[in-house]
């Protein structure tokens, strides 16, 4: 009798111990999914960098997990047709100069000619499906062709609307106006323009 005591008293003792570990087990897990659905939606500020759980008790003891969020999330440039049109005549007129101006030159002019249709009508065709703009952590990136710009998202003072015809790396009058860095300001033209307003932390 007294040996089936102590058997049965071991064997609490293991389902004890093991509760404790799957207790372990799932938090982690848990902290895991919970990562994971902050990775896919995006964090609505850009300083919720790091989450810390704190809610897991093991025993007597409070377990903390810390989950790192470093997302990265790409947005192309809204497009609109009449511009992507005129941007496409530009291509096709630097080709057709090119054509025109090498049937008459020689030598050097050839060179000439050729650089003249290649970079007319590759810079326009280039940017036309190359701009975007990518948030990486605490960082905005804008891409424009051969142009770069990288900006922190906490020197960001304000993001307006606007429908200016301003050079700047953005496919559509449909534009948001980014002032950071003590005066400078730059425009863009996001398709998803309140996914991005979220993903840099200016979500209205």
């Amino acid at each position: 009798m007294g040996n089936a005591q102590h058997r049965c008293a071991d064997t609490r003792s293991g389902a004890h111990r093991l509760t404790r570990h799957q207790r372990l087990r799932l938090g982690a897990e848990f902290v895991s999914q919970i990562c994971e659905s902050h990775r896919a939606l995006v964090a609505s500020s850009h300083e919720c960098q790091e989450l810390i759980l704190r809610s897991l008790p093991v025993g007597k003891v409070w377990v903390s997990f810390t989950c790192e969020l470093d997302f990265n999330v790409n947005f192309p440039s809204k497009i609109d047709v009449w511009l992507a049109g005129l941007m496409c005549i530009a291509a096709a007129a630097a080709l057709l100069g090119g054509y025109v101006f090498a049937s008459r030159v020689s030598g050097l002019g050839l060179l000439g000619a050729f650089c003249i249709g290649v970079v007319g009508a590759g810079l326009p065709l280039w940017m036309l499906l190359s701009t975007q703009y990518r948030v990486e952590g605490s960082e905005l990136r804008i891409q424009s062709g051969p142009l770069r710009w990288k900006i922190a998202t906490s020197s960001i003072t304000s993001v307006t609307r606007t429908r200016s015809a301003l050079s700047s790396p953005a496919l559509s009058l449909d534009r948001l106006r980014i002032e950071y860095g003590g005066g400078k300001a730059i425009m863009i033209s996001p398709l998803d323009r309140e996914g991005f307003l979220r993903a840099i932390g200016r979500a209205p």
